[in-house]
């Protein structure tokens, strides 16, 4: 399984995917980083999101003082699979390390390539990882440098649209990736 990563983390270097990942885990899109659950406090220390069911936290990579600040939590349908889906956004204000303000609201269901970046590597299942991974080749394979595309695919509607106009079988895609790092390992 590691010769898998190995050879996979060096298909994502040659794209340019490994500069998204922040330091202490988490995904870099925008302003914002992007962290599951499981690793907010590497982040920050944020007792009071204990009390909200979420997968994924947002939050400014400019913030520095998490006594004040907004944070955005979202809940996805099935943190399980290789691209999970949010349609349930929380934004929190917070004010001296409590919850002032709470707003709830449907998402634009959106589509969280990349799942790897969000978690820390020591916590995952390296099966999934690496499936994870797999799945970000062939996501980036598809687009190449089209910033116009990749600034959208995170909207699940557009990425499906996106794909079916362009006649992209991501499935096959990713049997062809699996036979070469597979190859490559004997």
């Amino acid at each position: 399984m590691l010769n898998q990563e190995i050879v996979i983390n060096k298909e994502l270097k040659k794209l340019g995917l490994l500069g998204m990942q922040h330091q202490l885990g988490g995904k870099k899109i925008g302003g914002y980083i992007y962290v599951h659950k499981s690793i907010v406090n590497r982040h920050f220390r944020a007792p009071c999101l204990d009390t909200f069911d979420y997968d994924i936290c947002r939050y400014s990579a400019k913030q520095k003082d998490f006594g004040c600040c907004e944070i955005s939590l979202f809940k996805c349908i099935d943190w399980g699979v290789p691209e999970p889906v949010a349609e349930r956004q929380t934004i929190l204000k917070v004010k001296n390390f409590e919850v002032v303000d709470i707003v709830e609201k449907q998402c634009r269901p959106l589509i969280y390539h990349h799942k790897w970046l969000f978690e820390c590597p020591s916590n995952s299942n390296i099966e999934k990882r690496i499936e994870s991974k797999i799945r970000s080749v062939i996501t980036k394979q598809a687009i190449g440098q089209n910033k116009k595309v990749s600034s959208q695919i995170g909207h699940r509607r557009f990425w499906e649209k996106w794909l079916k106009q362009n006649n992209i079988k991501l499935q096959q895609n990713e049997q062809d990736l699996r036979e070469r790092i597979n190859s490559s390992n004997k």
